[in-house]
């Protein structure tokens, strides 16, 4: 899903510590549902109950039970505690939390024992802190229930058959003295590339996505 292999290790290491919640963040459908498809799969064990809430169905997994966003406003008045004791889920994974308030009823969920993954919108990785650092929740529960906190945005790639060589220079003005030497020593080893066009890519420039992320783990 676009992890490195230092986030691949974090990300594998809390995975394992059980119950718990994890937080995908994204500013728009940026590939979000997959890589908490992707998280889930890791979770998931025999004789565990999925519950999963989708924006729409995107993948169909015998054993899970799929219900759409619509339904849990409908039928279980958005009360995520009321779908919690309807459907007794050890696994919740909701796509997109429309509402960024009930992160505190998840989190309390997740403290007496459940796996949440859960997705939500957030422009960048600095307003997701936010939202989870000003929730309405004991400090201490925040700290020991929470595991990750992920923010991903995809961005094209270049087509790599027609990419086209430029000589450029970024400017650094506003970067600070402390890092200066080091990323105009990043810029000479540089190569810089606009996208030009061909029938391998349909004249567009680009072929192809990958995901940036950007993820921090929470410990007690």
């Amino acid at each position: 899903i676009g992890l490195n292999v230092e986030q691949f290790d974090i990300t594998q290491k809390v995975l394992g510590r059980g119950n718990g919640m994890f937080l995908v963040s994204s500013p728009g459908p940026e590939g979000g549902a997959t890589t908490l498809y992707a998280m889930l799969r890791q979770v998931n064990a025999p004789g565990r109950r999925v519950v999963t809430v989708e924006e729409r169905h995107r993948f169909r997994n015998e054993g899970y039970i799929q219900i759409l966003r619509s339904q849990v406003e409908g039928g279980f008045s958005r009360s995520w505690d009321l779908l919690a004791e309807s459907l007794e889920p050890d696994i919740l994974m909701i796509e997109n939390l429309s509402d960024p308030d009930d992160l505190s009823s998840l989190l309390h969920l997740a403290d007496a024992g459940m796996i949440v993954l859960c997705g939500i919108r957030r422009l960048n990785f600095d307003r997701t802190l936010r939202t989870i650092l000003t929730l309405d929740i004991d400090p201490f529960t925040l700290a020991h229930v929470m595991r990750l906190a992920m923010h991903q945005r995809l961005v094209k790639l270049l087509c790599m058959e027609c990419r086209r060589a430029v000589p450029a220079k970024p400017s650094l003005r506003e970067v600070g003295e402390r890092y200066r030497e080091e990323l105009e020593q990043v810029v000479r080893d540089c190569s810089f590339y606009l996208p030009a066009g061909c029938p391998n890519c349909g004249g567009t420039g680009y072929s192809g996505k990958m995901a940036l992320i950007e993820l921090v783990p929470f410990t007690p």
